[in-house]
């Protein structure tokens, strides 16, 4: 009998996993981004459908203890284009003695027992949101070597304000 079940345990336990990182990891440009609720370790939670209006980039970090130094450059991006009204976020997923970086951008806290959130995979990467929740952007793997391209990248679509021309806003 126990050798009946098993197989079917294994079934619906992986269906259960595909469909819970399904949602988050299909995600493509011209996809609405998933409401999520993390916490913020410099700050309050941080709720991503709180800033529809606003164009929001998401910085999914991978493998990450204490790596402030890595976040500069992406800070100082983030800041020159908060004049533009730019949210900007770290995503962090905190592991077994790690600590966490140091940024005065908001750091979000990925924790798998909290239901509101889901984890974007493969990380490193950097999302651009449209004031709709639209995905416009998506930049994956060697997100350092691509600083350059993602920042004239961020650069042009906050200046032409492409979901303006899309008549969403």
């Amino acid at each position: 009998m126990v050798f009946r079940v098993w197989p079917l345990f294994l079934i619906v336990f992986s269906l259960i996993v595909i469909c819970y990182f399904s949602s988050a990891q299909a995600l493509e440009p011209g996809d609405q981004v998933p409401d999520f609720v993390m916490h913020s370790e410099n700050g309050a939670p941080q709720r991503l459908s709180e800033q529809i209006g606003k164009p929001v980039m998401i910085i999914w970090l991978d493998d990450c203890n204490a790596c402030s130094e890595r976040l500069i450059d992406w800070q100082y991006q983030a800041e020159s284009r908060a004049v533009d009204g730019l949210v900007t976020w770290f995503v962090w997923q905190p592991q077994k003695d790690y600590k966490a970086p140091w940024s005065r951008l908001p750091v979000l806290s990925y924790r798998e027992n909290n239901k509101d959130a889901w984890l974007f995979q493969p990380a490193p990467a950097v999302m651009l949101i449209s004031p709709d929740g639209i995905l416009d952007h998506l930049f994956l793997y060697r997100l350092d070597e691509r600083k350059t391209e993602i920042a004239s990248t961020l650069k042009s679509w906050l200046h032409n304000k492409q979901w303006l021309q899309k008549g969403i806003l």
